[in-house]
């Protein structure tokens, strides 16, 4: 699903690296039609979103301990905030068996290096790696993305869209939850021509005028 409507969002950038890759976190959205929090890059041609209420995309797979649900239940999963539709959840394990802690998500025979997804009360224990042919390449918690990560269902600081830009390429990701829940919805995968970010040029990007924007490295 690709409709969305103009909103003024706040972005805040965040530079990481991964081995000897730099890659960037932006933490920004516009919202779709049906209120949820999607991809800024939404209109662009090679990104193609899953917003889990109908068909997998062409070409894509989901294996391991995952459930695709509505609304929350108390203890097992909390719906991204704001959100009224199906969405993907790494359950909470109880076995300690790492195989159940898990699921994937491969995009067929391309390579990518962008990623977005609404990320639903986000948790410390909230892992997501990046692989290309079952290496890992890069690999962020919760903590790398909204510190402190306390998995808060309702605030905006903890229900955010998460875009990973300027990645190692990468074919599959692997979403891992140690205790409760990963939430996630409106799942965007593309190949994005790298930008700059952060400053003015990421913005005018976006198309998103005077848009706020702070800043914090990690080394």
């Amino acid at each position: 699903m690709k409709a969305t409507k103009a909103v003024l969002v706040v972005f805040f950038v965040i530079g990481t690296i991964s081995g000897s890759a730099v890659a960037d976190i932006v933490i920004g959205h516009v919202i779709a039609l049906d209120g949820t929090l999607t991809t800024p890059w939404a209109d662009h041609s090679s990104v193609i979103i899953d917003n889990f209420d109908g068909p997998t995309p062409d070409g894509w797979g989901y294996d391991g301990n995952y459930h695709i649900v509505s609304g929350s239940s108390s203890g097992w999963y909390a719906a991204p905030n704001p959100n009224e539709t199906q969405y993907f959840s790494v359950p909470q394990d109880d076995t300690d068996d790492p195989a159940d802690q898990s699921a994937t998500a491969s995009f067929g025979s391309g390579e990518y290096n962008y990623l977005g997804l609404f990320w639903g009360s986000v948790d410390a224990y909230n892992t997501i790696e990046f692989l290309k042919e079952n290496i890992v390449v890069a690999s962020y918690t919760g903590l790398d993305v909204a510190p402190p990560a306390d998995g808060d269902q309702t605030s905006p600081d903890t229900n955010l869209y998460v875009n990973f830009l300027n990645m190692p390429l990468f074919d599959t990701v692997q979403f891992t939850s140690t205790s409760f829940a990963f939430e996630l919805d409106n799942l965007a995968v593309g190949y994005v021509v790298p930008v700059p970010v952060p400053g003015a040029a990421l913005l005018g990007f976006l198309g998103l005028g005077a848009a706020g924007l702070k800043l914090r490295k990690r080394v």
